[in-house]
């Protein structure tokens, strides 16, 4: 197994450079810090100490963690569906849950993490694309059992579970394109979060299947209400007829901007979103989107989990789970009774 020396040498840098990056400390540049990242996911390299193999005692707990959202998990829409689901699978494995909301300094240095100390947890479940990739390679370099969820980072060995982004964002312009649309606009957000990725994949690749390019792709830092709204109003200048948003919270915002502007919806505009989460059947104007089943998300996160705990060494597994398009009138249809 390579050390942290080897790992120098193959580098051509110092060790003291390696142990850096590995606990997230300054004083190395990030190319550095990304070579050797990728170095020590290439060569599998666990630091000493860190159990590689199944250990004689198990604490019996699992680790359900998102990033900067302490308050908001117990009443967000998406990730509190993916929560039960994951609650479902550990109670039913006589395992506890343990939630925990990642802050800054903690993504800073990895290796310092409290939670990983003393061998509090047997596996860890991280929540969404606001972790950043270095911080995943990190806890996953170190040995911790791993499974991300609406999450990925490419070319890891690490389990991933995903809604079926693409199909399901591609169904929904298909609709609206069978609506005669044609003047489209794409709300979206950071290009470094794979369910952005995914989504605006799925929508071009349905526009450009009738040979339509959209209006423009507007992306925001965040994918919330108020960044839905705020590219809504840049985007009302193009004139569209419709707007894809990759979340319902922006396609709520859009809806509202629109009819700010005096426009309505669905009559001068179709609006869709993605998620399905519980109010967007209860919006002022019901809105059409893609469900996920998000409570299945976490069960199957929960148990690919408790499979790894199993067995480490076993081949990485990257599960996506079919999405289903809900019609309802924000694109025109009236909903199915």
């Amino acid at each position: 197994m390579a050390s942290v020396t080897e790992i120098a040498k193959r580098l051509n840098i110092s060790p003291a450079s390696v142990s850096r990056a590995l606990n997230g400390q300054p004083g190395i540049s990030e190319t550095t810090r990304s070579r050797i990242l990728a170095e020590v996911e290439r060569l599998n390299f666990v630091p000493h100490g860190a159990a590689r193999s199944l250990a004689s005692t198990r604490a019996e707990n699992i680790g359900f963690t998102v990033y900067h959202q302490p308050s908001q998990l117990a009443i967000d829409p998406f990730y509190s569906r993916i929560l039960l689901g994951v609650e479902q699978e550990v109670r039913q494995h006589k395992f506890h849950l343990l939630l925990t909301a990642l802050e800054d300094d903690q993504v800073a240095r990895p290796m310092q993490w409290s939670l990983l100390h003393g061998k509090r947890v047997d596996g860890l479940i991280l929540a969404g694309p606001f972790i950043p990739s270095r911080f995943i390679l990190a806890i996953h370099a170190q040995g911790t059992p791993l499974v991300l969820v609406d999450n990925a980072v490419s070319g890891a060995p690490i389990d991933v579970v995903l809604g079926d982004d693409q199909g399901g964002a591609q169904a929904a312009a298909q609709h609206i394109l069978g609506h005669g649309h044609r003047r489209v606009v794409i709300l979206s957000g950071p290009t470094s979060w794979i369910t952005s990725r995914e989504r605006c994949q799925g929508f071009t690749a349905a526009l450009s299947e009738q040979r339509i390019t959209p209006l423009a792709t507007l992306h925001a830092d965040a994918t919330t209400y108020e960044t839905g709204y705020a590219l809504m109003g840049q985007a009302l200048s193009l004139k569209p007829t419709a707007v894809l948003a990759i979340n319902d919270a922006m396609a709520m915002g859009a809806i509202d901007a629109a009819r700010q502007a005096g426009l309505s919806v669905p009559d001068d505009l179709a609006v869709t979103g993605f998620d399905d989460v519980e109010s967007a059947e209860r919006f002022h104007v019901p809105l059409t989107t893609v469900h996920i089943p998000k409570q299945r998300l976490g069960q199957i996160a929960a148990r690919r989990l408790f499979e790894r705990i199993d067995d480490r060494d076993g081949p990485q597994q990257r599960t996506l789970v079919a999405t289903t398009l809900v019609v309802r009138r924000s694109c025109g249809c009236e909903a199915p009774a």
